[in-house]
């Protein structure tokens, strides 16, 4: 999955915007189901890029950060309970 994201990331710096930067770089996925099926995810990269695609929602989603350096990446992840994010054991 990662180098898939990495390769549309890719193709998509070219359209993407300016933002305020994220420290670290952030990667969020969107599942309709127990992370399945991707539905949406969005980027930020530390540069103050971003892109996104499909929808920026779901019942589940799993954060990676990434140092700006690539020194270290974490992930967590998270259900939808109704009204907030609950962290969860990624599977």
């Amino acid at each position: 999955m990662k180098v898939a994201r990495i390769g549309v990331l890719s193709l998509l710096l070219v359209a993407a915007t300016t933002a305020s930067p994220c420290q670290p770089e952030k990667y969020i996925d969107y599942y309709s189901d127990y992370f399945a099926t991707l539905v949406g995810w969005s980027w930020c990269g530390c540069q103050g890029q971003t892109a996104q695609g499909g929808q920026q929602s779901g019942a589940y989603r799993r954060v990676t950060t990434v140092g700006c350096l690539h020194e270290q990446e974490v992930e967590t992840c998270h259900q939808w309970n109704g009204s907030s994010w609950v962290v969860i054991p990624c599977p």
